[in-house]
């Protein structure tokens, strides 16, 4: 928060550009904005950064990234391979069921194709 005080400052008290070089030094290594959040301002007086508070979703920030880079890969050896190896993957996959009330979906015909990963 300090960081993005001191750039505010700049730019509404210096009228420094919020494309500067100054600018983009401070808030770039950490991708900060100069805004401020009402949470933020409320919640820093108690010590507590408003930020901290959001939880990564691993699911789609890492690991479907490295599910995807597996799964290219595979796609790869496969083709390589050669013969019907693609083929046998795709009846593989259509061979999984759904499970629950559409919670997990069946593949689709062509799971080779990625089109929904």
């Amino acid at each position: 928060q300090d960081k993005i005080n001191r750039v505010r400052r700049w730019i509404y008290e210096k009228g420094t550009n919020i494309t500067s070089t100054y600018v983009k030094r401070m808030m770039g290594p950490q991708s900060l904005n100069p805004t401020m959040s009402a949470f933020s301002t409320r919640l820093a007086r108690f010590g507590v950064n408003f930020y901290s508070l959001f939880v990564p979703d691993l699911l789609h920030e890492f690991e479907l990234g490295v599910w995807k880079a597996i799964f290219t890969h595979l796609l790869r050896v496969l083709h390589a391979h050669g013969d019907d190896a693609i083929q046998k993957l795709n009846r593989r996959f259509r061979q999984i069921p759904t499970f629950g009330r559409g919670t997990i979906r069946r593949f689709s015909n062509n799971a080779s194709s990625m089109k929904r990963i």
